[in-house]
């Protein structure tokens, strides 16, 4: 089995425990973490490390848009106020 199409490792929990396929999708075997697995060349799974994929951004403009909001919830009442006067 030559490996120069890639293979695919599928890790099913975070406990350290893999299984290889290759390219087509055939089972080549299964690893765990410091454990080596012979092909046509050594293959060790030497760490698993969890991310989510989340990233975290700030915008410097948010405090702008935050007190155009603000600007624009003061001149809804101011307008409302005008308009509903009690008249005697």
């Amino acid at each position: 089995q030559l490996l120069t199409d890639g293979i695919i490792l599928l890790i099913d929990n975070l406990e350290g425990y893999c299984s290889i396929y290759n390219s087509v999708g055939q089972f080549l075997g299964n690893i765990e973490v410091n454990e080596t697995l012979n092909l046509n060349s050594p293959i060790t799974l030497t760490e698993i490390i969890s991310s989510t994929g989340l990233q975290i951004k700030t915008d410097p403009g948010i405090p702008l848009i935050y007190l155009g909001f603000f600007f624009l919830m003061i001149s809804t009442l101011i307008s409302y106020i005008t308009y509903s006067q009690v008249w005697i």
